[in-house]
């Protein structure tokens, strides 16, 4: 499932991937999913997901995947 973020807080997916490098803990995203959602910020959600998808909704103008490296930094893609 693709966990969504605010597009009036992150207008590009740039701006999403400035504030994943620069503060991953208030960077918050929901779960919509009904029957396993994981919401909450991106470390917390990493942990527990592995890789994500992440979208602007409602506009889903622009999508991201999120993901840890193997030296265990998150890179947004």
């Amino acid at each position: 499932m693709t966990h969504i973020v605010s597009p009036s807080r992150y207008k590009s997916k740039k701006d999403f991937k400035l504030a994943v490098a620069s503060n991953p803990e208030k960077v918050w995203l929901d779960d919509p999913d009904m029957f396993n959602p994981v919401s909450g910020n991106v470390k917390t959600v990493i942990a527990q997901k592995g890789s994500i998808t992440v979208t602007n909704h409602p506009k889903r103008s622009w999508f991201a995947c999120v993901k840890r490296n193997a030296s265990g930094q998150l890179i947004v893609s």
